[in-house]
């Protein structure tokens, strides 16, 4: 298939590096691009992938969304799942590796040469799988790279919202206003957020958070404040990754909070986010200071066995308060203009440099703005109410 674009300068640099926030940014993403390349040559080496007819389907939906099982399942189209070990998509794990190849070699020549590579078979993938829409949540390059050809074939390119963003500091990604067809966020204030920025209101759609919520959107909820188990939680986070400066302040923040703690008996774990290299988010003192959560999927426990739980602004922080559970947000004291939690819901703002007071509550509140986060008891329903929308007009 002969190729349909000619690639400009800014749009090779657009889909390879816009989603970068900075150098220390730029030099994560290199090693993690190294790393998948050589797990990427290490699968196509020792799998083959099959080809699978399907003459009798409308089209293909080829599904990267943060929950897989947010895209409805429909007759008319197939649903393509992007997983390594799905034989179907294993064409797009060659594509990626080029486009990574491209990423670490900076020339324009060679990113050029790549790109005409990936496109002939990205455009062979599509017309193959008859490929019409796409659904993911952060957009990878390579997700970057296939919504821009679904966009320009004129196919349906939806995003979803994959967690909190910061209202005060989020910069809306290239993708997002130039590729997306369809952008769900999670409530009114997130679709301010993105027509502040220039993205075409008819675009976005106020959809729903993965999570329930044990909270009422009308409730105003006050339960009794109980030190129980003496056990209390960190949620961590990946600030390394985007602000260079973060380590010493992060790091004096988990300190004192543990030394608070500790002085009245009280255990904190660390509960990692799943993506978090501890030795570049943690120092090695506060490593041996803090007791770290002993498994990452174990919901119920992390529930059940702490009495309070703290981060700077993760998303499963919040999740967790919407559970009826005692949360504060800590202030690290760094130069970033976060969002504070207390203004759409009952989460205390903590000056991480003045502690003593912050557990001396009776009572806790529970309520949150709905404007936030619009929430549905069954997101999946929901979210697939909106996309069937999106996929069959009315």
């Amino acid at each position: 298939m002969r190729n349909l674009f000619k690639f400009s300068d800014t749009e090779i640099n657009n889909i390879l590096y816009s989603g970068i926030r900075n150098s220390i940014h730029h030099k994560i993403r290199r090693k993690g691009f190294i790393r998948k390349i050589l797990k990427t040559i290490y699968i196509l080496l020792l799998k083959h992938s099959k080809r699978h007819p399907h003459n009798d389907i409308q089209g293909t939906i080829l599904n990267d969304a943060p929950q897989k099982d947010w895209v409805p399942d429909n007759s008319r189209w197939k649903v393509l799942i992007f997983n390594e070990n799905n034989e179907e998509v294993r064409p797009l794990l060659f594509i990626e590796m080029l486009l990574l190849f491209a990423f670490l070699f900076n020339v324009k020549v060679i990113q050029r040469i790549l790109f005409n590579a990936a496109e002939t078979k990205t455009l062979k993938f599509i017309r193959n799988q008859k490929i019409d829409h796409l659904i993911c949540g952060h957009p990878t390059i390579l997700m970057t790279f296939i919504g821009f050809y679904l966009a320009k074939l004129n196919k349906n390119v939806i995003t979803i919202q994959h967690g909190i963003y910061n209202l005060n500091d989020t910069k809306v990604l290239w993708f997002e206003k130039n590729i997306a067809t369809h952008f769900i966020v999670y409530g009114d204030y997130f679709k301010e957020l993105y027509q502040s920025q220039g993205v075409n209101e008819k675009n976005i759609i106020i959809g729903n958070p993965y999570f329930k919520s044990e909270i009422g959107e009308k409730d105003r909820i006050i339960l009794p404040f109980k030190i129980i188990n003496k056990k209390a939680v960190f949620i961590g986070q990946q600030f390394y990754k985007v602000w260079p400066n973060i380590f010493q302040p992060y790091n004096r923040a988990v300190s004192d909070l543990a030394d608070f703690l500790l002085k009245k008996n009280i255990d904190l774990y660390y509960k990692p986010h799943p993506r978090e290299d501890i030795r570049k988010s943690l120092s090695k003192e506060n490593i041996s200071k803090v007791d770290f959560f002993p498994d990452k999927n174990d919901s119920d426990y992390f529930l059940n066995e702490f009495d309070f739980y703290y981060s700077v602004n993760s998303t499963l922080l919040l999740e967790t308060y919407l559970k009826k559970k005692a949360c504060f947000q800590l202030n690290i004291s760094y130069n970033v203009d976060l969002d504070k939690f207390n203004k759409y819901s009952g989460i205390p703002f903590v000056d991480s440099k003045n502690l003593d007071k912050h557990l001396d509550h009776k009572k806790f509140e529970f309520f949150y703005d709905p404007k936030y986060l619009n929430i549905s008891q069954n997101p999946r329903n929901s979210a697939l109410k909106i996309i069937s929308k999106i996929l069959i007009p009315e």
